[in-house]
């Protein structure tokens, strides 16, 4: 019982940093890492005034004593076994002289004892593990929980995750690294024992315990100047390691129990270890205990001003306890963070305010409502909050209060607008007794502002219909005391017009051989005409013929359009005659280029040249010229054979001959030095030199005695004349998984190596094209079978419906299945046994009249049996239960009848 209740202890000391705490066994095997007997560990404890086996384990007060007493048990046995004592400890680690200050810096860093590297890599493994395994915490139901649950409060899990602010307080076990530099360089790194002080060479001890790192900084500079020559600025104190200590967290949290953190994290950073407060924790009254002593912590002033949160600085065994929040009120509506809050028993309305970020500017303010549960029902209690604020009172809120806070919904009033041809356009606040002339001074009109008629639309006293009041602006502006400018209401609506909407808009568009072709305003004051479109259009084109057609819309009927002939050089000629027709708006003038009436003749050159294409015809043009424009003659060309086709019309009926066969030089001069004219549309067509081309190659790959890349040397030449230049097959070629892979959409071809060479099947010898390639495996003698078979009738032990035998030469797929895979399954199709064989190639079971031959195997074969269709096993099923149920009642009334046969004969008798 002891060595149980040893356990148990242990597994509290060693918590994890954050986790779960170790099992037992978890615990044996660290006293086993670090060397202790369990036994050594009891008798010390004893010693103590601790009896194992009397230690209750379901007491926490009697296991917290006994948990600082073992701590203290396993300090001293690990420090025998150091050969470690007392004031050694506080003689200064000196770094060599012979390094660079920056790895003088380095080594002072990575100056700890055995016991703070442990520590530091148990926390890196803890680390990693929480990374993979990050918590889940269900989403904040309370304002304040989410700093916890949302990790925006960091837990520092190692010392350098953490530069240390100057009110950090120092503890026994942290250690500072003093660097100085100039005329005296020194390196040391000290660490404040149990009786709070630290003891450089040569000097007092300075007592550290206690104080804030930033007055330290400055002990430290004022006492090492007395023993040391620098200046002010050649002297450093940095905090090395900062020591771990040991706190517990009790309560309402989701992770409850002891923690082994650096000192340099705050309360606030220890309550993420455990998950923050839980759903029923609170976050107001949260107690941080040191011995008799209690402190109370309050996120909500956290949340207000981060920086008390130094003045939470943990030590060893403190415990932090989280409580059941108590008046928890809810408040909605127009506040700027609605949410549920916490507050404390002196707290009520107006701070609950205060927390949700004050009111919107839209709040009604005169009609706060609480919802609160009273004598076993929901009631209703209205507050006016003005009042309230305004008189510096409150009002007591109750634990489950919902406080709903209304918006402002109805809309301005005191407004009138204002739209048209004005330079401020839009809505103008109203002013008792302004009238229209007040409304057009803010507005201010435009020129092109219709001034006689205007409206004013107001709404009716049924506050949905609208009616129009004629008004005259003009009488407006010239006296303010016509009976036209009215008085203005709320929401009354100025309705000004503009000339714009009430003018006809036209244009004339020129197209073709002008040089400025584009739309032009129609004037309906003057008559235009077609020399000012001309005129507009910046005048002809070089190419213009002159001939153009005017489009006008029909005005008998719009949807058809007219075209009217137009002679330009007539009417340019002379302007006031009618051939300088009057316009009329939308018309469209066409005017026509020379080149519109011409058809552009082509040449076309194809075959054995560098650039083939279309080139545009000229009588000019030679043979050597279209020849040289296209890049000249290929290297596949043959100069003997150049074809010109022409296009010949007879009788309208087209007909294309081949009007030439030229020859030419290098110099793609005509041969015989005749003249060859070309004639529009000719196709000329370079031929290639009969069987010309370039090296073709194939790939050999796998068990051949010289695999890779092979020319083709001659036309139709097939795959054994390949494999006889790469050498032949090896002994390992597996003959039977041959396979050849041809590009493009052909892909898997089944070479029958065995046909091809051993029986010089001709047939079967495929001829190789560019790009082939063929693969020669290694031997496989294995012969796989699946499907619907017994296999695990076969073999017991089976995961797969697959097995892989020897291959056995002579034998068929019905012979390895009944032999290897324990027959076929009853679910099996006789009908669909097939062999597919390592080439791909596929053959299946045949039927000749009541046999079925199955196919031969060959190795690196798979056999596959298929099953029947799902419907047909169905039917075979429910036929089979059927046929012995008539075979049971047949059998029965067979057996009546005889039995009924005997007692009649019997009877005769």
């Amino acid at each position: 019982m002891y060595k149980y209740i040893l356990l148990v202890l242990l597994s509290l000391l060693v918590s994890q940093v954050i986790t779960a705490q170790l099992t037992p066994e978890q615990a044996k095997e660290e006293l086993a890492k670090r060397g202790v007997d369990d036994d050594e560990v009891a008798r010390r404890m004893k010693e103590r005034g601790y009896d194992i086996d009397k230690i209750d384990p379901s007491n926490p007060a009697e296991v917290a004593k006994a948990e600082m007493a073992l701590k203290e048990v396993l300090a001293e046995i690990e420090k025998e076994k150091q050969g470690q004592a007392g004031d050694d400890v506080q003689e200064s680690t000196k770094v060599k002289d012979d390094v660079s200050a920056d790895e003088q810096l380095e080594q002072i860093e990575n100056v700890t004892n055995p016991k703070d590297q442990a520590v530091e890599r148990q926390i890196e493994k803890e680390e990693e593990a929480e990374a993979e395994l990050e918590p889940e915490y269900p989403p904040a139901k309370v304002y304040g929980q989410e700093i916890f649950r949302s990790q925006n409060l960091k837990l520092y899990r190692q010392t350098k995750d953490i530069k240390p602010p100057d009110d950090y307080i120092l503890g026994v076990g942290d250690k500072l690294a003093v660097a100085i530099w100039g005329y005296t360089e020194e390196n040391l790194v000290f660490e404040i024992n149990q009786d709070g002080y630290i003891k450089p060479t040569g000097m007092p001890r300075i007592y550290l315990k206690g104080l804030r790192y930033g007055d330290v900084k400055k002990l430290l500079l004022s006492r090492f100047k007395k023993a040391y020559r620098f200046r002010p600025t050649e002297f450093e104190v940095t905090l090395n390691s900062g020591r771990t200590i040991h706190i517990s967290i009790l309560g309402e949290v989701f992770n409850y129990g002891t923690f082994t953190l650096p000192a340099m994290n705050t309360a606030f950073n220890a309550l993420v270890a455990a998950g923050g407060p839980n759903d029923i924790g609170s976050v107001r009254r949260i107690e941080v205990m040191r011995g008799h002593q209690k402190k109370t912590l309050d996120v909500y002033k956290y949340l207000q001003d981060p920086s008390v949160s130094s003045t939470y600085y943990l030590q060893e065994n403190d415990v932090i306890y989280v409580p059941v929040a108590e008046k928890l009120v809810t408040i909605q509506g127009a506040v700027k963070r609605p949410f549920r809050y916490e507050l404390l028993p002196s707290e009520n309305l107006i701070a609950l305010v205060k927390y949700a970020g004050g009111l919107k500017e839209n709040a009604l303010k005169n009609n706060v409502q609480i919802t609160r549960y009273q004598n076993d029902q929901e009631v209703l209690i209205d507050v006016n909050l003005k009042n309230l604020m305004d008189q510096n009172r409150d009002v007591v809120l109750m634990p489950g209060d919902v406080i709903t806070i209304q918006t402002i919904e109805r809309q301005v009033e005191n407004i009138v607008s204002v739209s048209g041809p004005v330079q401020i356009s839009g809505q103008f606040a109203l002013n008792k007794g302004e009238r229209i002339s007040d409304m057009l001074k803010r507005a201010i009109l435009l020129p092109d502002a219709i001034l006689n008629t205007a409206f004013l639309k107001r709404l009716n006293t049924d506050y949905k219909t609208y009616k129009y009041i004629p008004v005259n602006l003009k009488n407006i502006l010239q006296n303010h005391n016509t009976q036209d400018n009215l008085i203005l209401e709320p929401k009354d609506q100025l309705l000004i017009f503009s000339k714009k909407n009430y003018s006809d808009v036209a244009q004339i568009t020129t197209q073709g051989a002008v040089r400025n072709p584009g739309e032009f305003d129609y004037d309906f004051g003057n008559t235009i005409r077609l020399t000012d479109v001309i005129f507009l259009s910046e005048g002809l084109k070089r190419d213009a013929s002159g001939i153009g057609y005017v489009e006008r819309i029909n005005p008998n009927n719009p949807k058809q359009n007219l075209f009217i002939a137009i002679d330009i050089k007539k009417a340019l000629a002379d302007p006031s005659s009618d051939y300088n027709i009057a316009l009329q708006p939308n018309d469209k003038i066409k005017i026509y280029s020379m080149n519109d009436f011409t058809d552009e003749a082509k040449i076309e050159i194809q075959g054995a040249v560098r650039a083939p294409g279309e080139i545009s015809y000229s009588p000019t043009l030679t043979l050597t010229d279209v020849l040289i424009i296209s890049g000249g003659l290929s290297i596949s060309a043959d100069p003997r054979r150049i074809d010109i086709y022409r296009v010949d019309l007879k009788g309208n009926v087209e007909e294309r001959i081949l009007a030439a066969t030229i020859q030419v030089d290098s110099n793609l001069q005509i041969v015989d030095g005749s003249e060859f004219r070309l004639q529009p549309y000719d196709q000329i067509v370079v031929r290639d030199i009969s069987e010309f081309g370039f090296q073709k190659t194939v790939t050999i790959d796998g068990e051949v005695f010289y695999p890779g890349p092979y020319a083709i040397l001659r036309p139709n030449e097939t795959v054994s004349q390949l494999i006889e230049r790469a050498g032949g097959l090896t002994p390992k070629a597996f003959m039977y998984g041959a396979t050849l892979i041809r590009a493009g959409d052909v892909g898997h071809i089944v070479l029958e190596m065995d046909e091809i060479i051993n029986k010089k099947n001709k047939t079967k010898d495929i001829i190789l094209k560019e790009g082939d390639r063929i693969i020669i495996p290694e031997k496989n003698n294995l012969v796989t079978i699946t499907g619907a078979v017994n296999l695990h009738e076969a073999f017991s032990t089976l995961n797969t419906n697959k097995i892989n035998v020897a291959y056995e030469p002579g034998k068929n797929a019905k012979y390895y299945i009944d032999q290897y895979a324990g027959g076929l399954a009853e679910n099996s199709n006789r009908k669909d046994v097939r062999v597919i064989d390592a080439t791909g190639k596929v053959r299946k079971a045949k039927t000749l009249v009541f046999f079925r031959k199955y196919p031969e195997v060959k190795p690196g074969s798979t056999i596959v049996v298929g099953s029947k269709p799902a419907e047909e096993q169905k039917r075979e099923r429910e036929k089979s239960e059927t046929d012995w149920g008539e075979v049971v009642s047949n059998t029965i009334a067979q057996a009546t009848a005889v039995l009924s046969l005997i007692l009649l004969l019997q009877n005769v008798n």
